[in-house]
């Protein structure tokens, strides 16, 4: 049986847990409507910064193993400026051609395309099967990497880095660079 409570004008009854009723005074309903907008307000900072966080996440993962943007250090040709902004397609990482830019591991040890260390970027001059000259000599690009390695997927590029010139395996590109205009 519950207890017989005075309610009159002065009281009313906030809420009930099990057998003992909350009762609050005339006065206290301001304090009771505040702290229900408190609450409310606690609630929806909460939805805000579990939206804001799972964006964050979202955006970095992005960033880390789809698309990259990058300034370009050097001139690469006609088509490519030094400053002009690229992104960079992680996702694409065959069917390279000759004009192609390419973002990549300077270190040849470095075997993954997600790992922590500085990357250059450069333009494709010449493909796997290519004969290219220096000085006087001439040298075929190799199709495979060498004659032990089993692989189908090791290629070599030569690449103009806007400096010089380097070879390059398809396990150090990190991705395809495309021109941003705007």
């Amino acid at each position: 049986m519950e207890p017989a409570l005075p309610l009159g004008r002065q009281h009313q009854v906030i809420s009930a847990s099990h057998d003992t009723p909350i009762v609050a005074c005339h006065g206290s309903s301001v304090l009771v409507h505040s702290l229900l907008y408190i609450e409310i307000l606690l609630k929806q900072t909460l939805k805000f910064v579990i939206a804001l966080c799972l964006t964050t996440a979202f955006v970095v993962a992005v960033h880390a193993f789809a698309f990259a943007v990058c300034t370009l250090p050097s001139e690469y040709g006609n088509q490519y400026h030094k400053g002009d902004r690229v992104v960079v397609n992680k996702l694409v990482h065959d069917n390279f051609q000759r004009g192609d830019l390419v973002l990549y591991y300077p270190d040849w040890h470095v075997t993954s395309r997600y790992a922590d260390s500085p990357m250059n970027i450069g333009r494709i001059e010449a493909l796997p099967g290519d004969t290219i000259r220096l000085d006087k000599d001439r040298f075929r690009i190799p199709l495979r990497c060498c004659h032990k390695c089993r692989c189908m997927d090791c290629k070599i590029y030569l690449v103009n880095t806007g400096q010089g010139q380097t070879l390059v395996h398809l396990h150090q590109i990190v991705g395809k660079a495309y021109r941003i205009t705007l």
